[in-house]
Order: structure tokens, then sequence, then C-alpha cells
């Protein structure tokens, strides 16, 4: 991917992005969701578009998915990058 294929991310992707880089290995849809839901003040996040987003997101390198097995097989989530500096602000 060149600097030209980046395009702007929206709000909501970027709080996604700060909600998995915030929550670690502990990443999962539910877990992300409940974040982005708190750090809005409430505003529902619908699940639908959270994997949506999250499977654009990791096709375009800034997270990557992996199962973890409990009672069941839940989806997690990793920040490719330390997004440290860039999630500042």
């Amino acid at each position: 991917m060149t600097d030209a294929d980046l395009r702007p991310l929206k709000p909501l992707e970027i709080a996604l992005l700060r909600a998995v880089h915030e929550l670690g290995d502990e990443a999962s849809g539910i877990k992300v969701r409940r974040h982005m839901e708190a750090a809005q003040g409430g505003k529902m996040v619908s699940i639908g578009w959270l994997y949506m987003a999250a499977d654009r997101l990791e096709e375009e390198g800034f997270i990557r998915s992996f199962d973890v097995t409990t009672d069941r097989v839940r989806r997690h989530w990793r920040a490719v990058f330390d997004l440290t500096e860039v999630l500042k602000g």
C-alpha cells in the first residue's frame, strides 16, 4: 500500500483502533463495543458495523484478528503498529 492508497479514517474507525490499542489482548468484539460506547458517553455501536469496520481495518493492515477459545471461539484483535503516538489527542 502506498501513501496514495491511504484514505482518511472515519471517527468511529479511530475509536475502534483506540479501543483495540487500549484493551490489548482482551480486545474481543463485545469488549471493544463496550469500550467504544463508554468513550462516547453511552452512544450505541452496532455490532454488525463493528465487525465490518474491523474486517476493513484488518484488510488495510491496521489490526490483525486471532481466535481465542474459552467456552466458545471468540475473535479478538491486536493492533499491528504501536498506536500510542497516532492516537494522542
